[in-house]
């Protein structure tokens, strides 16, 4: 308190000085209209100017709680679209299983998420695996024909032997005729496939087309694989050597359907049998 007032009395000029400019300013104001209107005006304009700065700097921090709001809802719809993915990929298994019945084969839909197509034997990585009852020698195709067999499964994942595998071999034959043999990749163009052991007695032509012959407990028959492009009957032999290019586009792989056989076992079973006898 006292180093107030000592304040005051060291800088009692000053603040007379100031006192007395305040009390001019204040009469001069009152009496003369000039200034009393420049006062209001210079009043009106600082107040709005407070006025809207106040207004920005709460803009401001509304639309920061905004800004938060809106990136917590776009999370949250991101979160409601994955399940609505989820729940698509599994109303669309559902429907391959009731438009199929109760058939001999029971199809499932899986994602690619890897693929190739340059190696000596090619595979392909799906997104549904043991959990999904996913098992091993399961035939996989697509809209656009056969794509491979399933090799290796673990929980959730599985990989697929591409039909350009030089180890995979596809039971097939002439639709026109039925007369049938085994494709397999010719291992330089993925494109391109060859077809052994059809008789030379059959009729082939360019453009004819190829299926699957189900003959196989991998595969239903007249699965589409491909059209005949080149064909030749070597000298002193009694088959055809036919090339074949495939109708589906293998590296462009999204989506693939899986085909359980549900008599697979048993067929299996009675053949290694009768093998045996």
């Amino acid at each position: 308190m006292q180093q107030i007032i000592s304040f005051l009395f060291k800088r009692q000029v000053e603040l007379l000085y100031l006192l007395l400019l305040l009390i001019s300013l204040m009469l001069s104001i009152n009496s003369h209209s000039y200034h009393q209107r420049q006062y209001l005006n210079s009043a009106n304009v600082l107040s709005s100017s407070l006025q809207r700065w106040s207004n920005e700097a709460f803009t401001y921090l509304d639309l920061k709680k905004v800004n938060s709001t809106l990136n917590e809802e776009n999370v949250a719809l991101k979160n409601e679209l994955e399940q609505l993915k989820s729940s698509v990929q599994l109303l669309n298994r559902a429907a391959l299983n009731t438009a199929f019945g109760e058939s001999q084969f029971k199809y499932y839909s899986a994602k690619v998420i890897k693929n190739s197509i340059s190696r000596y034997r090619n595979y392909l990585t799906i997104d549904i695996g043991a959990n999904d009852k996913v098992t091993t020698d399961m035939g996989v195709i697509n809209e656009n024909g056969i794509v491979g067999v399933v090799d290796e499964v673990s929980a959730k994942y599985a990989t697929i032997a591409s039909v350009a595998h030089a180890d995979v071999q596809i039971n097939a034959k002439l639709k026109n005729s039925d007369h049938f043999g085994f494709l397999s990749w010719d291992r330089v163009d993925y494109t391109l496939f060859n077809l052994f052991d059809v008789p030379k007695n059959a009729s082939v032509a360019l453009g004819d087309t190829i299926v699957t012959g189900g003959m196989s407990n991998i595969f239903p028959e007249d699965i589409l694989i491909g059209t005949v492009v080149d064909y030749s009957i070597p000298n002193n032999q009694s088959f055809y050597e036919i090339t074949v290019k495939l109708n589906n586009d293998l590296a462009n792989l999204n989506y693939v359907k899986l085909i359980a056989n549900k008599n697979k076992n048993e067929i299996s079973t009675l053949q290694s049998k009768t093998s045996l006898e």
